[in-house]
């Protein structure tokens, strides 16, 4: 009876540890499914009004701006092959005045598993440049990613958080892999008007 009892007691562990596993919000698991829906334009701009209202104030933006494959390793550091490769569509919402350091992107990739290989590229040394404005540049920049969708922020600390914060609501909370902060910078005076504008002095060393 007691060999009886370890043998159930052993598979019901075995069962729970599978279902951790498989309900994560690491690279696959619960990460492969999203509540996202609707155009990558439509979903960056949602994302967007979600920074507003959660009161974050954010530097002029452009509408968004489809990303193309001939400029895809400058705007989100994919070269062009592997944009062709792995993006259906992708969309970039930036500041105004290239005077601030401030992006926020969405990805939509062929399948939750080029998502993840999008995600890894992207914050990989050799990716996206954080240093690719003139003169100013972002406190953080970090990657998440929910099925096929993959965001992308570089700005302010606040501003990347809350934009976070709101692809993760819209995905469900279940539904995103861990987020890769792989870029931020701590150094150097920030200077800002009204508008949330950003600027720092010196310069960064990149990590």
């Amino acid at each position: 009876m007691k060999k009886i009892i370890c043998v159930v007691l052993c598979t019901l562990m075995v069962a729970s540890l599978v279902a951790c596993a498989g309900t994560g919000n690491g690279g696959g698991g619960g990460a492969s499914q999203t509540n996202l829906t609707g155009t990558t334009d439509g979903i960056l701009t949602k994302i967007v009004d979600g920074v507003a209202e959660a009161g974050v104030e954010t530097p002029f933006v452009m509408p968004p701006l489809q990303v193309m494959a001939d400029s895809s390793e400058f705007d989100i550091g994919l070269s062009t092959d592997d944009f062709n490769r792995l993006v259906d569509d992708a969309y970039s919402s930036i500041a105004a005045i290239s005077t601030f350091a401030h992006q926020i992107s969405v990805i939509k990739a062929n399948s939750a598993a080029d998502a993840t290989e999008i995600m890894s590229i992207i914050s990989s040394n050799g990716g996206f440049d954080p240093n690719k404005w003139i003169c100013v540049w972002p406190q953080n920049a970090s990657v998440i990613r929910s099925g096929e969708y993959v965001l992308l922020a570089a700005s302010r600390n606040d501003i990347v958080e809350a934009a976070i914060d709101t692809f993760t609501t819209q995905a469900g909370a279940g539904n995103v892999s861990s987020v890769n902060r792989f870029w931020e910078h701590e150094g150097g005076e920030w200077e800002g008007g009204d508008d949330g504008g950003i600027g720092i002095l010196p310069a960064p060393i990149v990590p």
